[in-house]
């Protein structure tokens, strides 16, 4: 979520009071400025360590917030409570990861910081409502496939029979070939299986 998008009432409204609010009682008012900018710094924070430990209290420092503020604000201005957005992050750079194919299912769940891979598929699955093989299947690059030795076999079997039918049909003559016989000028027409 972009920061630019948030709006600016939503980021107010959490810290209890406006600017010129009658509310304000001696409350420290913050400027909007500085809450979006804690917002930003949280949120690119947050993408930027993934696939480490990342804690409401750790984020809470990073925004100089107490943990039950800096739920309340971060609540407010995304929409998801910290934990949740961290989870849905998770997930989405692990469908990138699937997309690109190359790692097996254990490493992303275990870069995505989940406990096990059956807890990343219950968790993916509830999120997309598919499984990560089927996602990857889905949405992965064709990849060539790497043939077996029986498959490469048969391969060569099929080439040859082929070829022993293709040379077959060419020796069988064809009626067309024999329009040209003597005999054609005599009215009868012999044909050849």
């Amino acid at each position: 979520m972009s920061v630019e998008n948030l709006e600016p009432r939503a980021v107010l409204d959490v810290v209890g009071v406006l600017p010129m609010d009658p509310r304000a009682d001696g409350r420290r008012i913050y400027p909007i400025s500085r809450l979006l900018a804690k917002l930003r710094r949280v949120l690119d924070f947050i993408d930027q360590h993934l696939e480490g430990e990342i804690t409401v209290a750790g984020l809470a420092d990073l925004a100089n917030l107490s943990a039950f503020h800096f739920t309340r604000m971060f609540t407010a201005a995304v929409g998801v409570p910290p934990y949740r957005y961290v989870s849905r992050r998770r997930l989405e750079n692990a469908m990138a990861m699937l997309a690109v194919g190359k790692l097996p299912l254990c490493e992303i769940a275990h870069r995505s910081r989940f406990s096990s891979q059956a807890s990343f598929n219950r968790a993916f699955r509830r999120a997309t409502g598919m499984t990560p093989g089927e996602y990857r299947r889905i949405t992965a690059e064709p990849r060539p496939q790497a043939r077996s030795i029986t498959q490469q076999a048969r391969e060569r079997r099929a080439s040859a029979v082929a070829r022993i039918f293709a040379q077959s049909e060419s020796d069988i003559p064809n009626q067309a070939d024999h329009s040209n016989d003597a005999h054609s000028n005599t009215g009868f027409t012999k044909s050849f299986p």
